[in-house]
């Protein structure tokens, strides 16, 4: 899973300039943030776990040390980093190599977070998953649901949205037991409490979105909150996803709804399927360019640009089948940064990949081979590209490690 960036002004303290670029969490120095791959994240020195995005390739010899504040530069239009590959002190980094251009951001994934700088059209994985909660692992977790949901954040924390116990679970080591970070799992509708809920987003401050299914609202948890707050109320909720901006995207029956401002942003037409309507349980991924990706019960994945009308098909759309060209209730989708579209395709038992302008797809992780009941209804990508799929039918999440000699770079 890739390390979590978004694009902000930066303000430095010596000098009026300011420079447009991008964060990162640099509690993993070096990792990708860019889809540039010659970039890294470096830490600042002035900012806990933060870190900015710069371009590696600048020689040791050229980087001067810090002041003795180890926070400032004599140099105009350079920032303290820490770069123990260098040095063991504080490094001044020239600002024009981390300007946005030079290391562009790769595609945000807040609702199903997960890395794609690893991937491209030929990656595979291998066949064999590897348990690593629930059934066969060190810890029966919870109670399967249809409506159970997971996420994998920057760090490979889990969290899984337990619908029977009426809860959300992080697991921050997989051999740990997990936490409970929202509800108190007992079904209700006090603000510690949540009814049957069923997706998740999360922030990177650590906020978490729930869809509070059964009490028709979403609900606002902030880091270590007791307790959490109602933003929108009298809504039947499905799903929930955050864009590069982190607004808020909300799936309900027949549209998608976008907060703060509750506009009406795909759909609206009446629970359907036609190309102006979506169906009954809309999942959703927003890409980089806020278009919006639903799978539904059409058997089908839709795609919705900033102000369309009506979606367009990139996945399934034909009857339901296991065809290279069919889908069968798609619960999960994805999409790296080439726009090709990852789809947990449930009751075919598979993960399967539809490259951009495709009319077929192509499995990539066949789940019949690892056990002949395997229920798929979630899947994320790792920080280095493993897949990770939660399993239904017997409480499990298991990891797909990553090929990644099937990757040509150039």
């Amino acid at each position: 899973m890739r390390i979590v960036s978004v694009l902000f002004w930066v303000i430095l303290s010596n000098y009026a300039d300011r420079v447009f670029t991008q964060t990162c969490n640099a509690t993993y120095p070096y990792s990708r943030c860019s889809s540039n791959l010659d970039c890294g994240c470096l830490p600042l020195t002035r900012s806990g776990n933060g870190g900015i995005c710069a371009y590696l390739n600048v020689p040791c010899t050229d980087l001067i040390p810090c002041e003795n504040d180890n926070r400032t530069c004599t140099e105009v239009r350079q920032v303290c980093v820490k770069h123990s590959r260098c040095q063991n002190i504080p490094l001044c980094y020239p600002l024009d190599m981390i300007h946005p251009n030079l290391c562009p951001p790769t595609t945000f994934r807040p609702s199903s977070s997960g890395s794609n700088n690893d991937l491209c059209e030929t990656t595979t994985w291998q066949q064999q998953g590897i348990t690593i909660l629930g059934t066969n692992s060190t810890q029966p977790i919870w109670d399967p649901y249809d409506d159970d949901e997971f996420f994998v954040d920057v760090d490979e924390t889990i969290y899984i949205v337990d619908n029977r116990n009426d809860q959300v679970i992080k697991w921050k080591n997989w051999n740990s037991p997990g936490e409970i970070v929202a509800g108190n799992g007992s079904y209700g509708s006090a603000n510690n409490q949540l009814g049957s809920p069923n997706s998740i987003a999360i922030k990177k401050d650590g906020t978490i979105f729930v869809c509070d299914a059964g009490n028709y609202r979403v609900q606002r948890w902030y880091k270590n909150a007791q307790q959490g707050q109602t933003i929108i109320d009298n809504i039947y909720c499905t799903s929930l996803a955050l864009d590069q901006e982190e607004s808020l995207y909300i799936g309900s029956p027949g549209l998608i709804i976008k907060w703060p401002g509750n506009q009406i942003v795909a759909g609206g037409n009446d629970v359907g399927t036609k190309l102006n309507q979506l169906g009954y349980f809309p999942r959703i991924f927003i890409d980089q360019n806020q278009s919006i990706f639903v799978a539904d019960e059409g058997n089908r994945v839709v795609k919705w640009t900033i102000g369309a009308r009506e979606g367009i098909v990139v996945a399934g759309n034909n009857k339901a089948g296991n065809d290279s060209n069919q889908l069968n209730g798609p619960r999960s989708v994805f999409v790296d940064q080439m726009e090709n579209v990852y789809i947990a395709d449930t009751k075919n038992q598979r993960v399967v990949r539809w490259l951009k302008g495709l009319s077929s797809g192509t499995v990539i992780v066949d789940l019949k081979i690892t056990d002949q009941y395997f229920d798929p209804i979630s899947f994320s990508f790792g920080r280095n590209g493993n897949l990770f799929v939660l399993d239904k039918y017997i409480a499990r999440v298991q990891m797909f490690t990553i090929d990644k000699n099937t990757c040509a770079r150039g």
